[in-house]
Formats: structure tokens, C-alpha cells, sequence
């Protein structure tokens, strides 16, 4: 998996729904969409056996080793892996029924009978064993760097196989949900799968995929008997092509325009993005090599207040994960209670007594986010440092950040596997791939690779959760800020549940 592109993808979505949510919805937009409703009353004759989904983004390919979330959105409902998470990121049997450990080391799959790819031929382990090795090994997958933990596949039988894992990986259940599993003679030009839906005869075109109800699938065959995902970019025209009737429901709905949604006619559901908004605390530097001085500037910043003025799709958060992440720490949460004005005059005092009064904190942030600029540029000026802020475009924030090494800086990461270890692996660990800011702790490393051995559940969540006290209240080594709700509109005869990944598998509606 590419994190450097999905950072970046994070923070260009955070760019984005900033600007939603602080500029708000032009009036003349307002004044239009409510006359045009008004005033074109539209009769549809709609296949009732049929739904459209309206999509913000369009989806890159078939490729079945893309990861891009919009482009999985479609493709869970056209491919199928091994297993699956469900509603609640518990995984659960797809194309496999069952697995088991043999030992720390060894997990053992048993495939799912009579299931047929979209072509009519039966899927068999040599399909299985192809799909992994082109997940695995193909230049352009996206996958490789989530299944480097596997050592070898092994087939056993006609059925079973074994996987075979360089050192014990509590993860890979999560991680090899990613595979798609295609056929042996797979062909980009003429992709097949195993999934309910498949598509019809005729051309594909990517910004309005249609898919047929695949009548040989292995399982419950799903309601619909066929599927429209439609992509309109545009805020505004997305959320009036679901109004006057184009769609049965629309994903992301934009924060600003969710207010004319009208909820006695459509159901609007919210679940938490799984991806915190932070800034993190540059240790290269002499003014944040003291704690105190770290904890000064955090509590300085009142997240809550910055998230509240942000809207009420947006949360204030007490960790760099989202509650619903295995690992999250409930018990810093209690014991965050560093927020008001009343701590200012403290912190001043403090900021005086290690003579940093006036000094300028260089911070760097993504283009775009002047709001959180202007309100960190404040909350400094009230304990009497300076902010010396600088904007660089998403593209060259990487090269930047290596570059300059800021005192203070912004990050976004999503928990893409529901579970704190990506975070802390990917950003926190000694020498991490985007671990810029120079931070080193023995014990926090040391329990991270603990927690990245122990297949005993309990003992792990343990071990995470004393990771996050140590980053988050112990050494302080940033400021988590916000994390938004993800919202979903849909007709109210669907029941449409949206799911904490964001996910839609359609066989479940």
C-alpha cells in the first residue's frame, strides 16, 4: 500500500471539507436549488428493481490491486476476497468459510464451494494462489506493502491452503480481505469476478458504472437487479441530482448543503471518518525538546472550541485515532480536561519563566487551511508566542516537510484497517516511514513490536492503549484536533445503514 499517496489523498479530503465547512453554501446556490425544486416537479419512471448510487469521485479502473477508496466502493460489490469486515470491522467468510491457526505463524483457509466467476467457470485454489501472487507481486499493485507480512502461500488440497507468515500477524485476516480474488487467465480488458454484480455487455464507462445482478452468485441473491453508480464532482449538482430523483442514495454528503436534506423525507446518516486531524511537534529543534513546553502549546490550543466553530459534523478529539479504532483509549479522553481560557494566564506564566515569550513557532500547513492557521495564530498570541506560518500545496508537503523541519506541523491519518498499529507504525515508530519530526522513544518501540506479535486480543488492545498514553499524554508529541462524520442520504424505503468504513455492499441493503 502506497501511504505517501493516501496521506496526501487525506489531507487534499481535509482541504476539501475545510473549505465546506467554513465558507458555507452561496446565497444565490440557496435561493436557486429551493425555486428549482419548487418549480420543476419531476416525474421519473424508475426500474424499481434497480438503485443509483451517486459517487463524489470517479473510480480509477478495474484493477483488482488499486486501493483508492472511491474506486473500492464500486468494486466490493463486483470482486470478493477471502473474507470480509462487516458492519462493525469484524472480519467474516466470503469466498472462504472458515480458517484457523495452526500455529503462530500458520493460518489455514478453507474455500467456499460452487462458487462461479462472472463467466460462468468455477473458482478454484489455483485462482486463489494467482490472485495473492499478482496482489503481491505486480508492479502496479497497491497492495504490496500490506501483505509483506506473508511468507509463502501453500496449496494443501483442492480447497485448502495455508498461509504462511514471516512472524506472527494478528492483522492478517484485515489485511488479506484487501485480495480480490479473479481468475488464474485474469485480463484487465475483460475483468471477472466473483461478487453479485457484473457487468452487462456493451461499454463500461467509469463515471456511470452499471452493473447487472450476477444470477449464478454463490450467495442470497441482493434485492436490486441492478446497480447505477453515478459520479457528479460538484457539490451542488450532486446533491440536486439526488433531491429531484437521480439516485436512490448519495454518498458524502457535503456538510454546508446537508441542511436541505429534508429529513422527513430522506434519511440522513453520520459515522465517524476513522481519520484524525493533528498537528505533531517537531523534536529536531531546541524549543519543544522540553515536555512542558510541548504540553504548554497543546493545551493552549483548544481543540474543542476549534472543531465546534468547524460545524456539527465535526468532533474535537483527545488521540491521533478515532474511537471506533481497535486501540483507542478511553481512558485519555476522561483525563482531557486541559481546555478554556481559564488555563491562559498559566500558560503565559510559563511561557515567561522559560523566557519563550515573543518567540515565533514556524508552522507549516497544507494550502488551504488558513481557518486552523488564523486560530492557532490566536491561541498563541493569548499566551504570548508568535506563529510564523507557512502554506504549501498538498503535492510538495512531503518534500517540504523533510526539508525545513517546521517546529510545528500538519498531518491527517486514517486507521484504513481499524486499528492503531497503522498509525504508530507508520508515524510514531522509531525511524517510520512518516516520522518527521525526529521522535525516538525505546519503550514506546519496543511495545509496538510486542503488540505487532501477540495474536492474544486482550494482551494486545493492553499494549496499544498504553502506547497511545505515552504519545498522547506522556511525551506529548502533538496536538490531536478534529475528526469529521462522514454523511449519507438515501431514501427512507431503503433502511440504508451506512457503515463506520463507509463502505456499501449491496447485498446487505
Amino acid at each position: 500500500m502506497d501511504k505517501l499517496k493516501k496521506i496526501i489523498g487525506l489531507i487534499v479530503v481535509t482541504l476539501m471539507s475545510l473549505a465546506l465547512l467554513v465558507i458555507g453554501l452561496d446565497i444565490f446556490f440557496r435561493i436557486n436549488l429551493m425555486d428549482y425544486l419548487k418549480n420543476n416537479v419531476i416525474s421519473i419512471e424508475k426500474d424499481v428493481d434497480g438503485v443509483t448510487i451517486i459517487e463524489p469521485a470517479e473510480m480509477v479502473s478495474f484493477d483488482p490491486t488499486v486501493f483508492d477508496p472511491f474506486t473500492r466502493q464500486r468494486l466490493n460489490n463486483f470482486y470478493e476476497g477471502l473474507v470480509r469486515p462487516d458492519e462493525d470491522l469484524t472480519m467474516e467468510p466470503s469466498l472462504a468459510v472458515s480458517w484457523g491457526l495452526i500455529n503462530d505463524n500458520t493460518w489455514e483457509f478453507t474455500l467456499r464451494n460452487g462458487v462461479k466467476f462472472h463467466d460462468g467457470s468455477d473458482m478454484n485454489i489455483d485462482d486463489v494462489l494467482a490472485s495473492f501472487d499478482l496482489a503481491k507481486s505486480s508492479d502496479k499493485s497497491q497492495l504490496k506493502d500490506l501483505l509483506s507480512t506473508i511468507s509463502s502461500i501453500e496449496k494443501i488440497d483442492f480447497k485448502t491452503l495455508r498461509i504462511k507468515t514471516v512472524k506472527p500477524d494478528p492483522l492478517l485476516l484485515q489485511r488479506i480481505s484487501t485480495v480480490y480474488i479473479v481468475p488464474k487467465t485474469f485480463d484487465i480488458k475483460n475483468p471477472i469476478g466473483t461478487g453479485p454484480y457484473m457487468l452487462p455487455a456493451g461499454k463500461v464507462d467509469l463515471n456511470d458504472l452499471k452493473l447487472d445482478r450476477f444470477a449464478d452468485y454463490w450467495g442470497d441473491l441482493p434485492k436490486f437487479k441492478s446497480v447505477n453508480f453515478l459520479t457528479i464532482q460538484d457539490s451542488n449538482y450532486r446533491l440536486r441530482a439526488f433531491l429531484t430523483g437521480e439516485g436512490e442514495i448519495l454518498n458524502y454528503v457535503p456538510y454546508d448543503l446537508a441542511s436541505n436534506v429534508d429529513v422527513q423525507m430522506y434519511d440522513l446518516g453520520r459515522v465517524p471518518s476513522l481519520e484524525v486531524q493533528f498537528l505533531l511537534f517537531n523534536f529536531h529543534g531546541k524549543i519543544f525538546q522540553d515536555v512542558e513546553a510541548r504540553k504548554a502549546v497543546k493545551n493552549s490550543l483548544d481543540e474543542r472550541f476549534f472543531a465546534k466553530f468547524l460545524g456539527d459534523y465535526v468532533n474535537g478529539v483527545s488521540q491521533f485515532i478515532s474511537k471506533g479504532v481497535f486501540g483507542y483509549n478511553s481512558e485519555i479522553e476522561k483525563n482531557d480536561d486541559t481546555h478554556g481560557d481559564t488555563l491562559i494566564p498559566e500558560i503565559k506564566s510559563f511561557i515567561e519563566s522559560k523566557k519563550l515569550a515573543g518567540t515565533k513557532i514556524s508552522v507549516l500547513l497544507p494550502y488551504g487551511l488558513d481557518t486552523l492557521g488564523e486560530f492557532v495564530s490566536a491561541s498563541f498570541e493569548k499566551v504570548g508566542l508568535q506563529a510564523s506560518i507557512q502554506y504549501v500545496r498538498g503535492e510538495y508537503y512531503e518534500e517540504t516537510l523533510r526539508k525545513i523541519k517546521p517546529d510545528l506541523y500538519f498531518m491527517a491519518f486514517k486507521s484504513e484497517l481499524g486499528d492503531a498499529s497503522d498509525f504508530l507504525n507508520s508515524v510514531v515508530r522509531t525511524d517510520a516511514q512518516y516520522n518527521f519530526n525526529g521522535y525516538s522513544n525505546a519503550v514506546l518501540d519496543d511495545l509496538i513490536e510486542k503488540q505487532s506479535v501477540s495474536m492474544d486480543e486482550e494482551k494486545r488492545l493492553d499494549l496499544l492503549k498504553e502506547a497511545m498514553e505515552i504519545v498522547t499524554a506522556e511525551d506529548v508529541i502533538g496536538v490531536p484536533l478534529f475528526e469529521y462524520d462522514l454523511l449519507f442520504a438515501s431514501k427512507k424505503e431503503l433502511n440504508f445503514k451506512p457503515r463506520i468504513d463507509g463502505a456499501i455492499y449491496l447485498k446487505d441493503l
